[in-house]
């Protein structure tokens, strides 16, 4: 099979080592095949490829990096989008229900809150006893509710009567108002009384 130079284009002697006409060395098959691989490894090592949109031409290796980097990002953004997301509106409802629970055991106390003793200040004998069945104050003894802010009372010794004593509790400092129906009953006492908790 006749061969051809790659310069010039003109058939070439078997066997030679120069085209007759250019000059040009022969190679063979051998040689190129040691100048493509050297040319494939060049283009490995240092591959160059131009942005169609911009012009600009970047380093194989820019280019490599940029994929990475693009492919992080997918993976990253997929993780992302795995999360469970709660709706804003069952955020808001949760807020308000700690907030109705808060305000609730501040300024509405439960009926175990107000268990315990509580002592006029300035005295050691003027005491509210707060049980969990009855309530006692100045030798009286009676059944009580608690509803919101009110105690209501029945009194079962030594006589029998009812009334309301609205109150607030604020730490350990119980804030009673006697109104009409225990003006003078507790110790004499009248009006809003400040009582702060026995813990001996």
């Amino acid at each position: 099979m006749a061969k051809f130079c790659a310069r010039c284009g003109k058939e070439l002697k078997p066997g030679g080592k120069f085209c007759m006409s250019c000059g040009a060395p022969v190679r063979s098959a051998g040689d190129r095949n040691i100048r493509n691989e050297n040319i494939r490894n060049e283009n490995i090592r240092r591959p160059n490829t131009r942005n169609k949109k911009s012009g600009n031409t970047y380093s194989g290796y820019e280019e490599i990096y940029n994929k990475r980097e693009a492919a992080s990002y997918r993976t990253a953004k997929a993780k992302k989008g795995t999360r469970i997301k709660i709706p804003k509106t069952l955020v808001l409802l949760a807020a308000i229900l700690v907030c109705v629970v808060l305000i609730k055991k501040v300024y509405f106390p439960s009926k175990e809150a107000l268990i315990g003793n509580w002592v006029a200040p300035g005295t050691t004998n003027q005491v509210l006893e707060i049980r969990t069945e009855e309530l006692r104050f100045n030798g009286r003894r009676y059944d009580y509710t608690v509803e919101g802010n009110v105690l209501h009372l029945k009194q079962t010794f030594p006589s029998s009567s009812s009334g309301e004593m609205p109150f607030k509790l604020r730490g350990d400092t119980l804030t009673i108002d006697l109104g009409t129906e225990f003006f003078g009953v507790f110790y004499g006492r009248s009006g809003t009384v400040k009582l702060e908790r026995d813990e001996s």
